[in-house]
């Protein structure tokens, strides 16, 4: 399967699992697939990296539609604000910040003391975001302003998926040229997570299928070995454009048009 292949199927699971999100009595079934989409984004992230003419413009494309899906969710949910499900969805960040330490990474090689002086500037305006953003969710408790002010100024706690989604996709790109090896320790983390819900739910072990289900994304591993190397068709702006849209229909018909 080519990048763009990969990709579209990720977009088809991450539909289905909004739907589940947004939309009033859909199966679980819905989210469990879901859990595969934003590994697959990851990994088409990873090599769009690798074959991108230029990581600037690619990051900063990521930074720019984030920033401005983040505005647009915060107007809805500042209009809609007795939402049953608001808009809490933003990848672009995860993938933005995992962009940007991947590039850190690989800049120690060819420029060792641009790197430290990037690297000393990434650690500032992390450690500002980490701060602002945890007093502006545990002190002001205003979640929906949270998440604009984490499109400004993304940081790795609080993004989509949280750390873990970082490191992540972070490893997997160290691992990118061996697609077995990747794969060992993509499983392993699935495991984590695995074993995490059953031990945090002995009492109800159906939580491990009906609440933390996060494990499931084990099944983005086939899709791993299907990539063969090749780009594809493109369609670079369809994802762009898609997702954020896709949740603005989902959320407007879910928490208006059925309620």
């Amino acid at each position: 399967m080519s990048g763009t292949a990969i990709k579209l199927v990720a977009l088809v699971l991450m539909l289905i699992d909004h739907v589940g999100q947004f939309i009033p009595g859909m199966p679980m079934a819905f989210h469990w697939v879901g859990r595969v989409s934003a590994p697959l984004f990851l990994f088409c992230m990873i090599w769009g990296l690798v074959h991108t003419r230029s990581r600037l413009t690619y990051l900063s494309r990521m930074y720019g539609i984030g920033l401005f899906m983040g505005v647009v969710s915060f107007v809805l949910n500042m209009v809609f604000s007795d939402a049953a499900v608001p808009l809490t969805n933003n990848i672009f960040v995860t993938l933005f910040v995992t962009g940007v330490i991947i590039s850190i990474y690989d800049m120690f090689q060819s420029d060792p003391a641009g790197a430290k002086r990037l690297l000393t500037m990434f650690l500032v305006l992390q450690g500002i975001s980490i701060l602002v953003t945890s007093l502006i969710y545990n002190v002001w408790q205003f979640d929906a302003f949270a998440r604009l002010y984490l499109s400004f100024l993304p940081n790795v706690f609080h993004c989509e998926g949280g750390v873990a989604f970082v490191v992540l996709g972070v490893f997997m790109y160290l691992y990118k040229d061996d697609i077995r090896l990747m794969s060992i320790f993509f499983a392993i983390i699935c495991g984590v997570y695995l074993v995490t819900a059953v031990f945090t739910n002995l009492s109800d072990l159906s939580a491990v299928f009906m609440k933390e289900y996060q494990w499931m994304m084990v099944l983005a591993i086939p899709f791993f070995f299907l990539y063969n190397g090749k780009r594809g068709a493109g369609l670079k702006y369809l994802f762009y454009v898609f997702y954020p849209v896709h949740l603005w229909i989902l959320f407007y018909v879910g928490n208006i048009v059925l309620r």
